[in-house]
C-alpha cells in the first residue's frame, strides 16, 4: 500500500487507477482484499507515457530535511528529494483473453528512498477502456496530491460482467460489456469457486469480522437479487 501511494504521486496525468488498489484507496486498507499490483488505465500509452512516467519518477516525490553533515556546512541547505524510482517495461500480453483488443503493458517501478534502493511495485498499463469521464479526481490524505481514481459505478458494473461472462475465467468488462446480453440471467455456474471466494473473504476480515457474505451460495443468491432489481427499475 505504501509503495502504491508513493508511485500515485508520480503518475502522468490523465492516468486512472482502477482495480484492486482503486478500492484500497477509496476506501482504505482495513477491510478490502489483499492486492501485489497498480493497474491503471491511460489513453496515453507507449513511448510518450513511458517517457513521461520515466521522467516523473527520476524528478522524485516527498522531502527529507538535509544530512546534519550538510546542515553544518550550509544551515541553508535544501531539503532532499525523499522518493525516486527508475522504470523497467514488462513484454506486452494479453491477461487471459484471446483478444487482441485488450492488452495489458507490465511495467516494474524500482523505488529508493533517498538514493538507496527501497522496495518495487508492478504497475500494469491496460489499453484504453473507459469513457473519458468515467473517472475522477480524489483527494487521498494530508499532503498527498489528489489522484483519478475509476469511477464506483464503473468498477462494479466490471466485477458484475466478470462473474457472470459464461465465456471467460477472466473478463473485463470495461472493453468488452457492450457485447454481453442484459441480464446475464440466469447465472454461470459458480461450483468451483468456494475456496476462492473463502480466500477473499478472509482477506477482508478484521478483527475476526466481516460483512462479506458467508459463502459463494450466499453471494450468488446476492447478485441474482440485485441484477434483477436493476433490470426491474431499468424497465420502469
Amino acid at each position: 500500500m505504501l509503495c502504491t501511494l508513493v508511485v500515485s504521486q508520480m503518475l502522468p496525468d490523465a492516468v486512472a487507477i482502477k482495480g484492486g488498489m482503486g478500492i484500497k484507496l477509496r476506501m482504505g486498507e482495513r477491510g478490502t482484499r489483499a492486492t501485489a499490483d497498480l493497474d491503471v488505465s491511460t489513453r496515453d500509452r507507449g513511448a510518450s507515457f513511458e517517457e513521461e512516467f520515466r521522467a516523473r519518477l527520476a524528478h522524485g516525490w516527498g522531502a527529507v530535511p538535509a544530512s546534519t553533515r550538510a546542515l553544518r556546512a550550509n544551515p541553508e541547505a535544501p531539503d532532499r528529494v525523499a522518493f525516486t524510482g527508475a522504470l523497467r517495461l514488462g513484454r506486452v500480453h494479453d491477461p487471459g483473453l484471446a483478444r487482441p483488443q485488450y492488452v495489458m503493458h507490465p511495467h516494474r517501478v524500482t523505488l529508493s528512498f533517498l538514493g538507496r534502493e527501497w522496495a518495487g511495485l508492478d504497475v500494469e498499463v491496460s489499453d484504453p477502456e473507459i469513457e473519458p469521464r468515467a473517472h475522477s479526481r480524489r483527494s487521498i490524505d494530508g499532503e498527498l496530491r489528489p489522484v483519478e481514481l475509476i469511477d464506483l459505478e464503473h468498477q462494479i458494473a466490471q466485477k458484475i460482467h466478470a462473474v457472470t461472462d459464461p465465456d471467460f475465467v477472466r473478463a473485463h468488462d470495461l472493453e468488452f460489456r457492450r457485447a454481453q446480453q442484459w441480464p446475464p440471467l440466469p447465472l454461470r455456474p459458480m461450483d468451483d469457486w468456494g475456496v476462492a471466494y473463502d480466500e477473499a473473504r478472509q482477506e477482508t476480515e478484521v478483527d475476526g469480522s466481516t460483512p462479506v457474505l458467508v459463502d459463494i451460495a450466499a453471494a450468488r443468491e446476492w447478485l441474482e437479487r440485485v441484477i434483477t432489481e436493476i433490470e426491474s427499475r431499468a424497465s420502469t
